[in-house]
């Protein structure tokens, strides 16, 4: 059964199991979804399951959008990232997952820490990454203070993401850190191996 060839109306009534009226056949699908109550045949429950349908068919255009920014640069994911994060009272540890394009596929808060704090455990990102088709990863946080000097302790938790990257086939391009209006990135200033 090639569903391509199936016009509007055909694959509504597949869909919620109805019988194709003249009401369905003559309506557009645009005209479907905006008053599915004005379709013979169509009551409530259809009319909920035609809203869901709605309700993906967006979700899906939105995730699509999202997928096409690409990062190239540290600078590109800062941009994304500043605006939420440089007034924020906690630091946050946040994780962007790329597909194999470098376009993202998602924006996790993995952890929230204390005003100078927040420890990301590699289980917790990994997790969290493979629930996706992800290629790679940036990890990023905020410090509240607005400084970005990473810590001793920043720089030894992403060499540990780093190396549980490598077992798994998921690479780690960059660390951010975000400050006031600033960023700092660990990949940049030599602190994460460039890839061979």
């Amino acid at each position: 059964m090639n569903m391509k060839m199936k016009k509007d109306y055909e694959l509504l009534s597949i869909l919620l199991g109805l019988q194709i009226s003249d009401d369905l056949r003559l309506n557009s699908l645009e005209d479907i979804l905006q008053s599915p109550r004005a379709i013979h045949g169509i009551g409530q429950k259809k009319q909920e399951k035609i809203y869901a349908l709605k309700e993906i068919l967006e979700r899906l255009l939105k995730l699509d959008k999202k997928q096409k920014i690409t990062i190239n640069t540290p600078k590109d994911i800062a941009d994304i990232l500043i605006p939420q994060y440089r007034y924020a009272t906690q630091e946050n540890f946040i994780i962007v997952l790329l597909n194999a394009k470098n376009n993202i596929i998602s924006i996790e808060d993995i952890f929230k820490g204390s005003i100078d704090t927040s420890i990301a455990e590699p289980k917790e990102i990994f997790r969290e990454a493979l629930k996706y088709p992800t290629s790679a990863i940036i990890l990023a946080h905020n410090h509240p203070s607005g400084d970005t000097t990473p810590s001793i302790e920043d720089i030894y938790v992403t060499k540990r993401i780093v190396e549980a990257g490598k077992i798994l086939g998921i690479r780690i391009l960059d660390h951010i850190i975000i400050g006031d209006n600033n960023f700092f990135s660990l990949k940049q200033n030599g602190l994460i191996e460039k890839e061979s």
